[in-house]
């Protein structure tokens, strides 16, 4: 598989990926065949056979957590020469029996100490490494609230008390779950003004950022004067505009979003009547500078055949940290996923040295990435190396 990709920098101002006259509704019919393609590839994964663990351990600075369905569990990624490729792949967390047969998401609190995960039976889990030595703390409680099935967890609060919203695309909402020791209660939303419905969604410290799949944009769903999302009074401004939008991911220190278009290049298209059809719109990542207002600045990331998506919301987690963007995507031949690399600057977003960060040579073949996160493994210092059980290939 080819290592490193050559990328062509450009600017737009509040464009994207066009797709040739596609109306609303033919756009939301391409999703619909896009995501049965998408549930196909993740059974297939889960019938698959993947690497087993191996009694070693490495140090890793800033360790890529990822949800595994051919395995079911939680496992690590970790470059250790920091070369924009993972050098070994670990095991975090294992679903105990009665919890659900895999992860569906992934998200860590503000402070970096506290890694939750949701499980495809509605299962939640609120995942420690106190002793920082690469595997989660054991699980006394199971935390299982009867959630809706869902793929996209928000944590809200740091703290004793864990609040955490969860996204139901198929409604529409956000709920919300303050998960106890002992018990989970659950607060129903509303249904966010103006949106028919919500994807992709990620926390910041101003509100929700989600994808509205009727306007193919990104909006910001606010929070009220004491800090809980107002689906009903916020403003929910746009803050993209876009096409085929199909994952976001934030850099918020940095104040910068990443947005993912799937193009058309990928559909699972009925056969075309024309003999000379026209040429499809490829993928790209487009990063927006947020702190340049609302509607702010956008860039052209990165694009290429090497952004091989699908327009889907179930398949290509993207997640963003100090200058590294990490993207699920379609290994070639379509057998599976792999994880790329970019990395871009602190203040125009130019990628340097994008890279496959992971192929099949580490996750396994056919493997499908559910979900991606950051967590830096301990409940005091956020700054300390996480080792990592690597798993042999």
């Amino acid at each position: 598989m080819k290592k490193y990709f050559s990328i062509v920098l450009f600017v737009v101002v509040f464009t994207a990926i066009a797709v040739a006259q596609e109306t609303t509704e033919q756009r939301l019919m391409a999703l619909a065949r896009n995501e049965a393609v998408v549930s196909q590839m993740a059974t297939r994964a889960a019938k698959t056979a993947q690497p087993q663990p191996q009694a070693i351990s490495v140090t890793c600075d800033q360790p890529l957590f990822y949800a595994s369905r051919s395995t079911g569990d939680i496992r690590t990624l970790c470059d250790v020469n920091g070369d924009g490729k993972a050098d070994f792949v670990g095991k975090f967390f294992d679903i105990p029996n009665g919890s659900g047969y895999f992860v569906s998401a992934l998200s860590s609190n503000r402070g970096g100490n506290q890694l939750f995960a949701a499980t495809d039976a509605g299962s939640v889990f609120t995942l420690t490494d106190t002793d920082r030595n690469g595997v989660a703390d054991p699980q006394f409680v199971r935390e299982n609230p009867g959630l809706s099935y869902t793929e996209r967890l928000l944590p809200l609060f740091d703290g004793t008390m864990s609040y955490v919203y969860t996204e139901n695309s198929s409604t529409g909402r956000f709920n919300l779950y303050r998960l106890e020791s002992t018990q989970t209660s659950v607060s129903s939303g509303d249904v966010p003004r103006y949106a028919q419905r919500i994807a992709g969604s990620v926390m910041a410290r101003d509100g929700v950022y989600t994808i509205d799949t009727g306007m193919d944009a990104v909006r910001k769903i606010g929070f009220n004067g004491v800090g809980y999302l107002d689906n009903k009074n916020s403003s929910n401004e746009v803050l993209y505009k876009g096409g085929r939008i199909t994952s976001i991911a934030l850099d918020e220190k940095l104040g910068l979003m990443f947005v993912l278009h799937a193009g058309d290049c990928n559909d699972q298209l009925i056969p075309s009547v024309s003999a000379t059809p026209a040429p499809c719109a490829a993928a790209s990542v487009v990063v927006v500078n947020l702190n340049k207002g609302v509607m702010g600045s956008a860039r052209v990331l990165a694009n290429g055949p090497e952004l091989n998506v699908y327009y889907s919301f179930t398949a290509h987690s993207m997640v963003a940290r100090n200058g590294k963007l990490y993207v699920v995507v379609n290994s070639p031949g379509n057998n599976g996923h792999c994880i790329l690399e970019y990395r871009y600057d602190q203040f125009k977003g130019q990628p340097v040295n994008p890279a496959v960060f992971a192929d099949a040579d580490l996750l396994g073949e056919w493997e499908f990435v559910g979900a991606l996160s950051f967590f830096d493994g301990g409940p005091i210092n956020n700054n300390v190396a996480v080792p990592v059980n690597p798993v042999n290939p």
